[in-house]
């Protein structure tokens, strides 16, 4: 056969395949047949669904290494401002903006109805310091705000998010060392940082009966004689999911028993409140979040509370093929280690389904592979993220 009769032969087969497919889009992009699809199941009726994902941002730093130099250097009064200036020096590596990209990648492909953010945190310098006469002024000029980060990445991908709800968490402004005078005597500006927790919903998910707050016990202490409060909080609110109301509830707990005895005490405080809080519901709860806690803590902790209070791990009912352990802590502090290894479990979505029951849930970890990593060689966070979709069977 000639090489021109076989390109014609291959052309009408092309051709043919492009009407296939082009009447295949015009069928399922029909209103009425659209509407089939989605909403009748395999079982003639609706089928309640929900995808929602959990993501810690990671605020860029270890913090506690501040805390570790006031505790090892308790006479040095440079110790303190220098481990700022060092935290915030990587927090400018990690380089949000880029990490952002990737995250927002993430939405794009998983489109989940609902988002819980934790570690939302907004950076925050005052160039001359006012620390050492009582800190009248707070720093209010913003470095990194990555809210609103995130918001304009998710924008430049035509995604319609809207911020739900946001809880204002720990407020913290400490001394950093900002080099030295002509003088040869040391200069410090004032480095604040916010932390938030931020609850992001579709354009098309309705939302109401917000209730926003901060637990009753937190983990405070003295840093270079100033005394420090790292305060966590809860978002819970009623959600309209394609004509299914749900409860969502985003929360960031107390790091646990890996700390001390007395942070478990905390971790597990917060979390009896948090679940007093929720109460009992009819409608079908579903609670995600950094709850520093995995199965492999003791019953006492917040894993387990949650399993005692009747919520089911979304990563134990998991029907989706291919799954890894679902580790989700953590990557190392300046995220560039391509061979650094996730080993605990500790980013939940827990799912009581009330009046409803579970029929199916696929769920993923994201931003834990290689690929995953910025053009620059970062992870998009020091965790990896959880999505779940989620059916329910009335």
């Amino acid at each position: 056969m000639k090489i021109s009769s076989i390109s014609n032969i291959m052309t009408k087969r092309t051709f043919g395949l492009v009407v296939v497919l082009s009447l295949l889009t015009f069928f399922v992009s029909t209103p009425v047949f659209a509407h089939k699809h989605r909403c009748m199941s395999r079982h003639g009726f609706h089928s309640p669904k929900i995808r929602v994902m959990t993501r810690n941002l990671y605020l860029g730093a270890d913090i506690m290494r501040v805390v570790k130099a006031a505790v090892e250097n308790p006479d040095n009064p440079m110790a303190v401002p220098v481990a700022v200036a060092g935290v915030f020096n990587t927090v400018q590596q990690t380089d949000f903006p880029a990490r952002a990209e990737k995250i927002a990648d993430e939405i794009l492909f998983y489109r989940p109805d609902l988002i819980g953010l934790q570690e939302v945190s907004t950076w925050l310098i005052q160039e001359q310091s006012d620390f050492m006469l009582g800190n009248p002024q707070a720093a209010d000029q913003v470095v990194y705000d990555y809210l609103a980060i995130l918001m304009n990445a998710l924008e430049e991908r035509g995604l319609h998010y809207k911020v739900a709800a946001v809880v204002k968490n720990a407020d913290i402004e400490l001394p950093m060392f900002a080099g030295m005078s002509d003088d040869n005597l040391p200069m410090f500006s004032d480095l604040r940082l916010v932390d938030h927790d931020v609850v992001l919903a579709r354009q098309r998910v309705d939302v109401s009966n917000l209730t926003t707050g901060n637990y009753k016990y937190n983990v405070s202490m003295e840093i270079g004689g100033v005394p420090v409060e790292f305060t966590r909080g809860y978002i819970l609110l009623d959600a309209d999911v394609r004509g299914m109301d749900y409860r969502f509830v985003n929360t960031h707990l107390e790091v646990g028993s890996e700390a001390g005895p007395g942070f478990a005490a905390i971790q597990a405080a917060q979390m009896a409140e948090l679940l007093e809080i929720i109460g009992e519901e009819s409608k079908p709860v579903v609670m995600v979040g950094d709850f520093n806690s995995s199965p492999e803590d003791p019953e006492t902790q917040p894993y387990y509370q949650a399993l005692a209070a009747g919520y089911q791990d979304a990563w134990d009912e998991n029907s989706a093929y291919c799954i890894t352990e679902g580790f989700t802590c953590c990557f190392n502090e300046t995220l560039d280690d391509i061979d650094a290894q996730l080993t605990t479990r500790i980013d939940h979505i827990f799912i009581k389904p009330g009046n409803l029951e579970i029929r199916k849930i696929k769920a993923r970890t994201m931003g834990d592979m290689p690929w995953d990593m910025t053009y620059s060689g970062l992870w998009p966070s020091d965790h990896a993220g959880v999505v779940a979709k989620i059916k329910f069977r009335k």
